[in-house]
């Protein structure tokens, strides 16, 4: 699975709409979602012209959208305009290691 690790939402393929709850307006996404570890690799929601890493809350909200409401979204990314890569897109900053030194 290696060739397709990542399902991706983004700019490149298409957004994802997404509801966080109750009486909420329809908020943009982009996302990563690594099919190996069955987890969201990076998430972002838009308020306005830019784009801010999703809470915890939304983080949780979100997966259980994408494994449990929407699976077919992940099992077949192409029918819904997501593309599959095996590295993470250039929006997804690299973790950092520490500085080393004293």
């Amino acid at each position: 699975m290696a060739e397709d690790r990542f399902v991706i939402a983004d700019e490149n393929s298409s957004l994802w709409g997404h509801l966080f709850g109750p009486g909420t307006n329809e908020t943009m996404t982009r996302f990563v979602f690594d099919r190996e570890e069955n987890a969201i690799a990076a998430a972002e929601h838009q308020a306005g012209g830019a784009w801010l890493p999703m809470t915890e809350e939304m983080l949780a909200n979100f997966h259980d959208h994408l494994t449990n409401a929407n699976p077919d979204a992940l099992a077949d990314p192409a029918a819904w305009d997501l593309r599959t890569s095996p590295e993470l897109p250039d929006w997804v900053e690299a973790p950092t290691s520490a500085p080393a030194g004293p």
